[in-house]
C-alpha cells in the first residue's frame, strides 16, 4: 500500500505496527464476521495457516528439546566437576 500511495506512509505504518485496543479488536472481528470468518472456522480451510501452525508447533517442540538437552548436559558436567573435586 505504501508503494502505491507513498503520501500515506506516515498514516499507514503506525497503524500496522502499533498494538490494538479491545474496541479495535471487536471492530475487526465484526468486520471479518461479515465475510463469514469467525473463531469457529476450521484451520484446514486455510492451508497456509494450517501448515504454519504445524511448523510453529514442531519448531517450538524442537527448541524446547534442544534447550532441555543442553541444560541437562551442562548440569551433568557441572556436578561431575564438583564431585570429582570433593572425592580428591
Amino acid at each position: 500500500m505504501v508503494e502505491k500511495n507513498p503520501e500515506l506512509k506516515d498514516e499507514i505504518v503506525p497503524l500496522v505496527t502499533k498494538g490494538i485496543s479491545r474496541e479495535e479488536a471487536a471492530k475487526g472481528e465484526s468486520f471479518l464476521a461479515q465475510y463469514g470468518l469467525n473463531r469457529e472456522l476450521e484451520n484446514q480451510l486455510f492451508p497456509y495457516i494450517n501448515q504454519a501452525s504445524i511448523k510453529n508447533y514442531i519448531t517450538g517442540l524442537l527448541e524446547f528439546t534442544l534447550m532441555a538437552t543442553i541444560l541437562f548436559l551442562f548440569n551433568y558436567f557441572q556436578y561431575g566437576f564438583f564431585y570429582n573435586k570433593i572425592r580428591r
